[in-house]
């Protein structure tokens, strides 16, 4: 198997040796990043919807073709599970029941923290307590993730001819590993009273990035990807042109995903607020461009680690509001879709704003929506969140409009 993934990096992946070292430096440069996606695997079942069952739909696309997310991806899979478990396993030995056992035994691996100086001597009770840490199972999310590039490896060895057969997915339905992406849990999603109030407390950076991402559903790498540019303020229109991924720009993650994006009047002003304070505002510039002095010469050059922003301005701002949920950027995706199903939007409209490609998601049997439609929708949510709550009247009672007399006359008869 390890020559199998060997022969799959170097053709389907990085093809050179000098592209694989750069994965390596983007990941040590963002650890913290991946922790955080780690507690996040139950909800990123929207970041791979170009993937069917068996990962076939991906696997027809070139090595050049896949989004680097998804390259990272299948680079992170391959070096954490795969490779240490069947790399030294011969191709004919592996077989689908053998897999279906390991994946159901996966467990979530510690997580990497920074060393703190210890005494020399450990008590006996800690020592107890290290034992008892139990780690939790893998999501089923991650585990469909790893049997699916198991499978995309065994069709890269037929088609290259190193192997016959793929054990994965089976000769016939159901006849290979079975394992289901199903939740164990469903997603955090925002109520509209707590978007609100969580936009009114928020900086003008910060409140420009969760109104955009808040009322158009963009994936994170594109919100990071925005330049000025791309955003057309006189028809209220962001041209997703690009996604931003551990800091290297590639393309958007799918065909559909590189479709322009309505924004209402409310957003369009938050931005335009952040344009006029930011440094930064030549069509070239990164709408979000990183001003830390920290980053040195890349100050102003690169976008925000998005990440960072979530996790020293954002959570600790819900934690504050005492809203008790876990908040990443992917919850104001999963927020957005709620809602526009709560109003009744026409499904092709849906689906065309959060600009999925998969028919798992929304039916495509549907017409096409049209942006008038995108817009009116959008812009039902952008008012629910900036206008000022009314109070309700109080009911007024009605008078009878019988003359006073007749009705003593009637009251007096009864």
């Amino acid at each position: 198997m390890g020559d199998l993934i060997a022969h799959f990096r170097e053709v389907e992946l990085w093809g050179t040796p000098e592209l694989d070292e750069s994965v390596d430096e983007s990941q040590e440069g963002d650890e913290e990043e991946s922790d955080q996606e780690e507690d996040d695997e139950d909800e990123n079942d929207d970041e791979d919807d170009n993937e069917d069952e068996d990962g076939d739909e991906d696997d027809d696309l070139e090595p050049d073709e896949r989004a680097w997310s998804t390259r990272t991806r299948y680079e992170s899979v391959l070096r954490s599970w795969i490779e240490p478990r069947w790399s030294k396993v011969p191709l004919a030995h592996i077989v689908a029941g053998q897999v279906e056992k390991w994946l159901h035994s996966l467990k979530k691996k510690p997580r990497k923290r920074q060393e703190q100086p210890q005494a020399a001597v450990q008590s006996s009770t800690q020592r107890k307590k290290k034992k008892k840490e139990k780690r939790k199972r893998l999501a089923p999310g991650t585990k469909a993730k790893i049997r699916n590039l198991m499978s995309v490896l065994f069709n890269h060895a037929i088609r290259w001819e190193l192997y016959t057969k793929n054990p994965i997915s089976g000769p016939g339905r159901k006849a290979g590993v079975r394992q289901s992406g199903k939740r164990k849990k469903s997603p955090a999603v925002l109520t509209v009273a707590e978007m609100r109030l969580i936009l009114s407390k928020l900086s003008i950076r910060e409140r420009a990035l969760i109104s955009t991402d808040m009322i158009t559903g963009i994936r994170r790498g594109e919100l990071a990807g925005l330049k000025w540019k791309d955003v057309d303020f006189k028809r209220l229109v962001l041209r997703i042109r690009r996604s931003v991924v551990d800091q290297v720009t590639g393309r958007c993650k799918t065909e559909v995903s590189a479709k322009p994006v309505p924004i209402d009047n409310y957003t369009a002003k938050d931005l335009l607020a952040w344009y006029r304070v930011t440094r930064y505002r030549l069509p070239e510039d990164w709408v979000f461009a990183t001003d830390s002095a920290r980053a040195g010469e890349k100050r102003g050059k690169q976008p925000l680690w998005l990440s960072k922003v979530m996790q020293y301005h954002i959570q600790p701002l819900v934690e504050r509001l005492g809203i008790r949920k876990r908040v990443s950027w992917h919850t104001f995706r999963h927020t957005f879709t709620t809602l526009l199903t709560a109003n009744n939007e026409n499904l092709k409209v849906v689906q065309e704003l959060l600009r999925q490609a998969s028919s798992k998601i929304t039916l495509d049997t549907y017409s096409q929506a049209q942006m008038g439609d995108e817009r009116r929708a959008q812009k039902r949510i952008a008012t629910k969140l900036h206008r000022p709550a009314t109070r309700k009247k109080k009911p007024v009672r009605r008078q009878s409009k019988r003359p006073a007399r007749q009705r003593k006359l009637i009251t007096k008869a009864a």
